[in-house]
């Protein structure tokens, strides 16, 4: 296994960085590995068990992802961080499973798997972006910076989504099965 090149995520603050505290040894690595399998089966069991896609559940998980992000950023505790990124990956695995349900159901039948396709494309094709981004920020302000900015950005992006999407008073707005019934 290589070495995390801790130098790159703490300029001038040894020990501070979430890398160092999570992943310090192979003990801890098994268990942050089981911890995000074991997050990945709560939340995959958790949007199955709702049966439907919900606007609610989807701006609910994004609150509770990017928030907890947010929350991360100053945390030198390796307990508290590991509780913090199992409570973001359930945030993050709600807004997953809710955005791709919802898309699925808007969708027309014959355009479904494009559109999956495109949404897939766009959502990992700005991985090594967001690598690149996250890399310089962690040179400049260790992980602190890399956690605050994502989760800063996370939460105006999804005040935005809530404004856009959550039912104003006297209009209705249609479920995505009704929507995707009238095409």
């Amino acid at each position: 296994m290589a070495a995390v090149p801790q130098r790159q995520c703490e300029p001038g603050r040894p020990g501070r960085s979430i890398i160092r505290l999570l992943l310090g040894d192979r003990k801890r690595l098994r268990i942050a590995r089981e911890g995000i399998q074991i997050v990945d089966d709560v939340g995959a069991l958790a949007a199955a068990s709702l049966g439907r896609a919900s606007t609610r559940v989807l701006l609910l998980g994004s609150l509770v992802f990017t928030g907890s992000e947010l929350l991360l950023a100053p945390v030198t505790t390796p307990w508290v961080a590991g509780t913090l990124l199992f409570v973001t990956g359930a945030g993050f695995t709600a807004w997953s499973a809710s955005s791709n349900t919802s898309m699925q159901l808007a969708a027309p039948d014959h355009l479904r798997g494009r559109i999956i396709g495109l949404y897939f494309y766009a959502f990992n094709g700005t991985g090594p972006v967001g690598g690149i981004l996250a890399g310089w920020l962690c040179a400049k302000g260790g992980t602190e910076l890399a956690f605050a900015v994502g989760g800063i950005v996370g939460l105006a992006g999804t005040a935005v989504a809530a404004v856009r999407l959550l039912p104003k008073r006297g209009i209705r707005i249609p479920r995505m099965a009704e929507l995707s019934r009238a095409d």
